[in-house]
């Protein structure tokens, strides 16, 4: 009985799958097909109406946002949630609908003797960016200017969207490294000279350590200042910014180089955290509020928030 209960499950869960990569499929049709201000518009409009105005997890935005900004009006937090699900839409339309050699063109950098710094080195570079901005276009500019990059992802647990994403990134010459078991081949890039995309802004969970990030305690992911350690690799922590009035920066912190000594991967996060913090409290509307940031601190100590 078991047996065949699994069976039927298997295949319902199989089902799932296809028809998901299908709507994934009809969708990407759509904005690849369709005039670009058509399609423009349209995913504004979902933005607005599906994200804001219905509220996909927008409790929870309010609320972050709050809580990193108490200083703002009830008025201004609105208008960060409203811009933030904005960002989501110019995302999508600049990963998969422009032309990215257009794009990267217009692109203004900021910091960029830091970047031809970490061009020198000959054992890769780890780079270290959050949810936001379009971190997507990191990687494009990157590639743009020859240099060869791998970047952490984590397996999607439905395999036809996974090898659709990942067809879709080796295109582009991105090297995608799986998160599993990681490692190796974290080891084996940095052998090669790559440069190697770590986004490390979500919740550390019980693995991480605690530290302050924007006003409040926050487990942080510890992986990056290990490997950094371990490896001997410098951080370059860099962002993508997309201005009110639509100019597109690339900012390049200076690089962040490991030390053997005692608790330096706590030295290394609370730089790498604090260059994050800086660009979010610029444009607040750029970072990706919809993770569930201090989500295992408060758990904790008992805090509800959204």
């Amino acid at each position: 009985m078991k047996r065949i209960l699994s069976k039927k499950m298997a295949k319902h869960s199989k089902f799932k799958q296809r028809m998901e990569f299908m709507l994934l499929k009809m969708f990407y049709c759509y904005i690849t097909k369709f005039p670009k201000k058509m399609v423009a518009k349209s995913l504004d409009s979902i933005a607005l109406n599906i994200g804001f105005r219905v509220g996909v997890r927008k409790k929870l935005v309010i609320a972050q946002i709050t809580r990193a900004f108490p200083e703002y009006s009830a008025e201004k937090v609105l208008d960060v949630t409203k811009r933030m699900y904005l960002n989501m839409s110019k995302m999508i339309y600049e990963i998969f609908v422009i032309d990215k050699e257009e794009l990267v063109k217009s692109i203004t950098i900021q910091g960029e003797e830091n970047l031809l710094e970490a061009e020198t080195l000959t054992n890769g570079v780890l780079l270290a960016t959050g949810h936001y901005g379009n971190w997507e276009l990191l990687g494009f500019f990157l590639l743009h200017r020859r240099i060869k990059i791998s970047a952490i992802f984590k397996r999607l647990s439905n395999p036809y969207m996974n090898s659709f994403f990942k067809d879709f990134r080796d295109g582009f010459g991105l090297d995608s490294i799986y998160k599993k078991n990681a490692l190796r081949g974290i080891i084996k890039a940095l052998r090669d000279n790559r440069m190697i995309f770590f986004i490390h802004d979500q919740d550390g969970r019980k693995a991480g350590k605690v530290m302050p990030f924007l006003g409040s305690d926050a487990s942080v992911f510890m992986g990056l200042a290990k490997i950094s350690i371990k490896t001997k690799t410098p951080i370059l922590p860099l962002y993508h910014i997309r201005t009110p009035e639509g100019k597109h920066i690339i900012r390049f912190e200076k690089l962040i180089y490991p030390q053997q000594e005692d608790n330096d991967d706590v030295r290394i996060m609370k730089k790498v955290n604090s260059s994050l913090e800086q660009v979010i409290k610029e444009y607040p509307e750029l970072w990706f509020w919809l993770h569930k940031r201090w989500k295992s601190v408060d758990k904790k100590r008992g805090v509800k928030l959204g």
